[in-house]
Order: structure tokens, then sequence, then C-alpha cells
């Protein structure tokens, strides 16, 4: 039986998995795991899981709480987590925290942002801004991503 988790739990999940991007070089699975129990802890929630991916490959991954609020079953880095159609809302927060931050623009494209690509990666995505996949307007980015 798969195991289902709230937007909650994925948001968090996401948001969580750039502060251990970040710190993922010098950390180890055990701070990993204590970060997620604090963030968890926190926000009282029943499950947190965080995946690194470095170079197509996984750099670290940890999963803490249980499967169900209430249920003693604890949750692993192996249970799945179903996100349904919530990635465009959590791209869209990722998005704009990183514009509140200065790093990024509505209006930034991917090769202004990494300009070493741009003959490397199909000329299509080349003029995408970042607003652009937020604004839920299938029309206007048909022709990127179709092919």
């Amino acid at each position: 039986m798969k195991n289902t988790f709230p937007l909650p739990i994925i948001l968090f999940s996401l948001l969580s998995a750039s502060a251990t991007a970040a710190s993922a070089a010098t950390s180890t699975p055990a701070d990993t795991t204590q970060a997620l129990e604090v963030i968890r802890k926190k926000h009282n929630l029943p499950a947190l899981a965080v995946v690194v991916v470095k170079d197509g490959k996984i750099f670290d991954r940890a999963a803490v709480g249980v499967r169900k609020s209430g249920d003693p079953a604890l949750v692993s880095t192996n249970d799945v987590f179903h996100i349904g159609s919530c990635t465009k809302s959590m791209t869209a927060t990722l998005t704009a925290m990183l514009i509140e931050e200065g790093k990024l623009r509505w209006d930034s494209t991917i090769a202004d942002k990494f300009p070493e690509l741009k003959g490397k990666m199909n000329e299509q995505y080349c003029p995408l801004a970042a607003g652009q996949p937020a604004s839920h307007r299938s029309r206007g980015n048909r022709a990127l991503f179709s092919r």
C-alpha cells in the first residue's frame, strides 16, 4: 500500500532540502536527520523526508517521524511520498524565495543564470523566464515544453 502525505510535509521537505544541500558537503547523515527532526517538531508534522541529489547520484537522504499521526510506524527513506499536482505551487514558492533573496528575478532566464550552458541546452529553453513555469499558463509555455 502506498503511503501518502499532505502538502505541508512535502513542501517542508523541499524547503529544507535547500538548507540541507547547502551544507551537504560537510554534513553527516546524523546531521541531516537531526536538522529534519528540528523542522518536523517545530511545524508539528508527522513526518519529513529529504533527498539530496548531486551529479545524478544520491548524496544524502533522511526521513524522520511516523507514517500516520497517532500510529507508531516510523517513516523511512523507502516510503512513497505522493505529491500529486503540487509541483507548480512548490516551484513558484521556491522561485519566490530566491527572488526575495535577490538571487533571481521573475524575468531572469535560464541562459542569464547559466551562461556556460547556453550552447549545450535546447535553444528553446534559453529564453524561459523564472516566472513562466509559475504562471500556470500552458499556451504560452507549450512551445517550450513540446517535442
